[in-house]
């Protein structure tokens, strides 16, 4: 199969927009500028007169190649599809001849861009696409996380709430009006517990919002959001029934498995390095409703005899609930950071 390189102007953040003839038009059938009809009589494309379009997903500041992306063209015979891998790379095969827009997805994030496809040939992309930054984000501030800090080093604007002190976190979480504002919603661990009052109208309004299509972060010992929301998600160690109970894991390294595969291919590998550089770490014992994300033999302390026990266990995990997500890990941006953990945060980021 001959490949075919596109060559174009690059744009803001080197992200390149397909125009490969101005003056066609793709959603006309009788344009007599379609390659894909040779004699101009609007005949539709002869099923396999087909090609291929290869190319690289980034994030908005090319700072990562994105793994795990749903890549795809649409066409009359259905959608052809596949995702890109742990460098970011797809090759779509099996795309009719003609003029497409290639629609890509990954969490609340997308691009889209314009490409021709020709017979027997692979369409390779100039320069790399880029995921757009039109996501609306919020991050609420803790003692222990700073996961603005990388949204900082993907090139993601967000608006800060403070969590720490004070209650506008607090009239976040108590306002739908609020909460719908923003597409994704990050708790950093080591925010305030002044919206404990409040739980069952928190635990209401955190559901509807993400039913509605928003999706949630939950880190370390903010877990108390998952379990007053979502209780049926994860049972964590300790009484679910007391906020802070599960604060039991013992400081450490982990050797965890990956068993997500868009964050293994993010990493290369199926194994990943976690450390807890201090102890009372959230501690989910397992995973009920959901999806666990990694897992790994950890020690805690056991909330009633203070013995040390080893157990194996999720260490993070997802679910799904209408069109929205809900995800919690028990690791986080701190000192405690491997580049193991830095790598599955920038993932995790990009799943919301």
């Amino acid at each position: 199969m001959l490949h075919r390189v596109v060559l174009l102007a690059v744009f803001a953040l080197g992200c390149s927009e397909y125009e490969l003839n101005p003056d066609l038009d793709p959603n006309d059938p009788l344009d007599d500028d379609d390659p894909t009809d040779v004699d101009g009589d609007g005949d539709p494309v002869v099923e396999g007169d087909t090609g291929g379009i290869h190319g690289r997903i980034c994030s908005p500041n090319e700072a990562i190649w994105v793994a795990g992306a749903t890549v795809w063209v649409d066409t009359d015979a259905g959608a052809v599809s596949t995702t890109t891998d742990g460098d970011g790379w797809f090759l779509l095969e099996g795309v009719p001849v003609g003029v497409h827009t290639v629609k890509v997805e990954k969490g609340s994030f997308s691009t889209d861009f314009v490409v021709e496809v020709f017979e027997d040939e692979v369409t390779e992309l100039a320069q790399e696409e880029c995921l757009r930054d039109d996501v609306e984000i919020a991050v609420v501030t803790g003692l222990y996380d700073s996961i603005e800090h990388v949204l900082d080093r993907l090139g993601l604007d967000y608006t800060i709430v403070p969590g720490v002190n004070g209650q506008k976190h607090v009239q976040l979480l108590r306002s739908p009006a609020d909460l719908e504002q923003y597409d994704i919603i990050f708790f950093n661990c080591g925010m305030n517990d002044n919206w404990l009052p409040h739980r069952a109208e928190v635990a209401t309004n955190l559901r509807d919002y993400v039913s509605a299509g928003g999706s949630i972060y939950v880190s370390d010992w903010s877990y108390y959001l998952v379990e007053t929301a979502y209780p049926e998600m994860v049972t964590f160690i300790g009484d679910d029934n007391i906020a802070g109970d599960a604060y039991a894991g013992v400081e450490g390294y982990v050797d965890a498995e990956v068993l997500d595969p868009a964050m293994a291919a993010a990493l290369g590998s199926d194994q990943a390095s976690i450390y807890y550089d201090l102890g009372s770490w959230a501690a989910p014992d397992r995973v009920d409703h959901g999806t666990p994300l990694l897992r790994g033999t950890y020690t805690y302390y056991h909330p009633v005899t203070w013995n040390p026990v080893s157990e194996e266990g999720p260490l993070a995990a997802r679910m799904g609930d209408g069109s929205g997500t809900v995800l919690y890990t028990s690791f986080h941006n701190e000192q405690q950071t491997t580049l193991d953990m830095d790598v599955l945060l920038q993932e995790i980021i990009f799943s919301l």
